[in-house]
């Protein structure tokens, strides 16, 4: 049975007063929680305009003026990034930008679970023997409190730009560009890492170039289409600087011209670059890609040494296919279904494949989910997966003690713990997990649309609007009257705005 979602009627009302567009419409705008008439003409017309002023982002003027020192001082800067698709093209945008301002900077990210999530002493030290000044974190930093303290001792500063959750307390880095900080007063804490790194660099070249974000848009093209690609990758909403991030730089695509885009071309076949085809076609392909070639690839002139890059982390995508669904067959014999969370441990399970399974129990099951397999003799590590209405990091915070590293976001998380602690850590998070969420009964499912809209030019040529879809911004579902044989259809459209029925009533 299909219902029309309901909304509070009082508020749309208001709404529906302030601007002239057709109610049924509207109503969809509404629903992606644009509530007053700028709300509306910010998603359906994306502008640079809309975007927040960098200089309102916590510690920008002191990551700004530490990194003038380094350039004038001609310090070794050293751009440490994080290995999937956000971390990448924040280490490219970044390592691109110090280039550019004559900077003495090179970049590295660590290999994932091979090496401790984010900074890490070890290969600190051997940087730090090179004469390393400067670490600019990237997409990470914000949980690494000893490792910067130590690097202090070091003599080496850090700057983290990070997005993920802050915990209790910050880090004593030189500056922590973070919009989830607890004192931040930036209007937006959904931005992907890359999105934070993007925005700090439009205020880093205002400051020390005097270029406007409508020169830098113009003359980096590039770097936008690295923060839309990132963007999409890390699944954040498509809202606010989100969809204007996505919405302009996916337009900047055609107008690229360097190596990687061969490769993307490629693989695409003819199709239209836009985010499902990205998701589709593209992701699971730098989802399993090295970080350090990963950046290599969208950085260097060389079309030859792009492609080679390219084919390999293709080789490496049908590999780890193979290995996801292996590691989900162990995992769906192996699990542990408690009351309201899902808990795998298993040696078998490939490393690079534990946040795939953890969102494929999910979506299964509808309960929070802890994936978690060997890492080496002395430790395991975990992915956790979880929805809207739980935090699977609230779980791990309780039991931090257990573990030797943790940190993400509310619904993606992930920690590492010494072998001699797994179980007692297992038995105490099924038991916290019973207190502390809240899973709602799915036995009754109702399906809901969101309003009832013809299937004609005028319509669809409003619905076009809606794109780029993803979290936060779905495919409208919509009901049309009459629209097949006397009978009423639920419809929806995909991004390039072709009609694809769902049901017939």
């Amino acid at each position: 049975m299909w219902e029309l979602k309901p909304i509070n009627e009082e508020e749309f009302r208001i709404l529906k007063e302030s601007i002239n567009l057709p109610e049924n419409f509207l109503r969809i705008l509404y629903l992606r929680n644009n509530k007053k008439k700028e709300d509306v003409e910010k998603f359906l017309y994306p502008s640079l305009e809309s975007l927040f002023p960098p200089e309102i982002l916590p510690d920008y003027e002191k990551g700004i003026k530490r990194i003038e020192k380094a350039i004038e001082e001609k310090e070794k800067i050293l751009i440490w990034g994080h290995e999937d698709l956000d971390g990448i093209s924040a280490t490219v945008l970044f390592y691109n930008i110090l280039k550019d301002l004559r900077a003495q900077v090179s970049f590295y990210i660590p290999v994932k679970h091979k090496k401790k999530y984010g900074l890490n002493l070890e290969d600190l030290r051997l940087f730090k023997e090179e004469g390393l000044d400067l670490v600019i974190m990237v997409d990470s930093g914000t949980t690494n409190f000893l490792e910067i303290e130590e690097a202090k001792k070091m003599g080496v500063d850090v700057i983290v730009v990070d997005h993920h959750e802050v915990l209790e307390k910050l880090p004593k880095a030189i500056a922590i560009v973070n919009p989830k900080r607890k004192d931040s007063v930036y209007p937006f804490r959904e931005l992907s890492g890359v999105g934070v790194v993007f925005k700090f660099l439009i205020g880093l070249v205002k400051e020390l170039m005097d270029i406007s974000l409508e020169e830098f848009f113009s003359c980096k093209k590039e770097l936008f289409f690295l923060t839309a690609i990132g963007t999409i990758a890390d699944r954040v909403p498509l809202i606010l600087e989100n969809r204007t991030i996505v919405s302009l730089g996916i337009k900047t695509f055609e107008n690229i011209e360097r190596p990687f885009k061969m490769s993307i071309l490629k693989i695409l076949e003819g199709k239209k670059f836009n985010t499902t085809n990205f998701i589709i076609y593209l992701l699971p392909i730098f989802a399993s890609s090295e970080g350090n070639k990963g950046v290599r690839f969208f950085i260097t002139d060389d079309e030859k040494e792009a492609e080679e890059i390219f084919q390999e982390f293709q080789f490496r995508s049908k590999k780890w296919q193979e290995d996801a669904k292996k590691s989900l067959e162990i995992a769906e014999e192996k699990k542990i279904v408690a009351n309201k969370i899902i808990v795998v441990k298993d040696d078998e399970l490939t490393l690079g494949c534990l946040g795939y399974v953890a969102g494929k129990l999910i979506e299964k099951y509808q309960l929070p989910t802890i994936v978690i397999s060997k890492a080496d003799d002395e430790r395991y590590v975990g992915e956790c997966r979880s929805d809207e209405e739980n935090s699977i990091l609230e779980v791990l915070k309780l039991n931090k003690e257990y573990l030797i590293d943790y940190g993400g976001h509310k619904k993606a998380c992930g920690f590492s713990i010494t072998a001699e602690k797994l179980d007692i850590f297992i038995e105490k998070i099924i038991k916290d997990a019973e207190h502390i969420f809240s899973i709602k009964e799915n036995f009754n499912k109702r399906n809901f649309y969101e309003a009832i809209l013809e299937i004609n030019e005028e319509n669809k040529k409003l619905l076009s609007l809606l794109p780029p879809f993803g979290e936060g911004n779905p495919p409208p579902i919509l009901k049309a009257l009459n629209a097949k044989n006397g009978r009423d259809l639920i419809y929806t459209i995909d991004e390039e705005n072709n009609i694809i029925i769902k049901d017939v009533l």
